[in-house]
């Protein structure tokens, strides 16, 4: 069988049939087919998902354990190897986020050639639509698809509303990842907030050129995505980091205020420190003086009694 038709075969044809089954059971609504396709698929992938979220809680809390690490070895490959044994003992997975982004990836491709078809009004694409239905009364009662969910077009390309909604999920989500590693160098730091605005950006803009059905599927997941974040993991400290632009001002306010306590409660322990020691100089010099002051009325009284 050749590598299209097994594309079809295995993805693409389960792909359109579930959406037909799930437009007619819902209404005949294909915006809603699609949301629960993206619930379907997110609970499917559910196990995966956890045991990445959980993988991440350990990480977060073995923080401590590589910092010190860090401190201790100064060679970079004694380091690695020591951190790579620390993540085995707490079962952490580096590249365990992964999984859930390969298994959309397929998803993702089948998802933009379905919904292609499904909205297409031209012949030749509603008869092949019909040709790969399964031979199902259900299945085929959801022919014709209605395409409009409540002000978007499924199946021309997204609008800007909808391509912002995917943007400031998926830097919710970008911000929530990177909240948990504390233990970054200052290149790791500069390539993360890199990172934060560039994939938010390139998926953005990817919806202009995709099918807005794409975009629905592609903004429901990340948003159950982030959900389950903060149901396995929590929020950060600072939660106003989460909002694009808004956040990172304030975040940066909020850093420079804790830098500014610390430099002044460690210029106050200084003080303290330095006075201290020059108290010590003077306690010394008088508890000289007594000792000098005793001696003295002891040689005193010791004549008197001689006399």
């Amino acid at each position: 069988m050749p590598l299209g038709s097994s594309w079809r075969f295995l993805i693409e044809d389960p792909l359109l049939n579930i959406l037909m089954a799930l437009s007619n059971w819902l209404f005949d609504s294909y915006g809603l087919a699609i949301l629960a396709f993206t619930l379907i698929s997110r609970l499917i992938t559910y196990p995966l998902t956890k045991k990445t979220l959980n993988s991440m809680k350990n990480l977060q809390t073995i923080q401590p354990k590589i910092q010190e690490i860090q401190k201790k070895y100064s060679d970079p490959k004694r380091r690695s190897q020591e951190t790579m044994k620390l993540y085995k003992d707490a079962g952490v997975n580096p590249l365990g986020c992964l999984g859930p982004q390969l298994i959309q990836l397929p998803i993702f491709i089948g998802l933009y050639q379905v919904i292609r078809l499904t909205s297409s009004q031209e012949i030749a694409k509603m008869t092949e639509l019909s040709e790969r239905l399964y031979d199902i009364d259900f299945i085929k009662e959801a022919i014709p698809l209605t395409t409009n969910f409540l002000f978007i077009n499924l199946g021309e390309n997204g609008k800007w509303y909808l391509a912002l909604i995917v943007f400031i999920a998926a830097y919710v989500q970008q911000k929530l990842s990177s909240s948990n590693q504390t233990t970054q160098n200052d290149q790791q730091k500069q390539m993360n907030r890199m990172l934060q605005w560039i994939m938010p950006v390139f998926f953005g803009y990817i919806i202009f050129s995709v099918p807005a059905g794409l975009g629905l599927y592609w903004g429901a997941s990340t948003v159950i995505g982030i959900f389950l974040h903060i149901a396995f993991i929590g929020m950060p400290d600072n939660k106003l980091q989460l909002f694009p632009i808004i956040g990172p001002m304030f975040g940066e306010k909020n850093n420079s205020q804790k830098t500014n306590l610390k430099l002044n409660s460690d210029n106050s322990d200084n003080s303290d420190n330095s006075e201290r020691k020059n108290d010590e100089p003077s306690r010394s010099k008088r508890k000289n003086s007594r000792g000098s002051n005793r001696s003295s009325t002891k040689k005193t009284r010791s004549s008197k009694k001689r006399r």
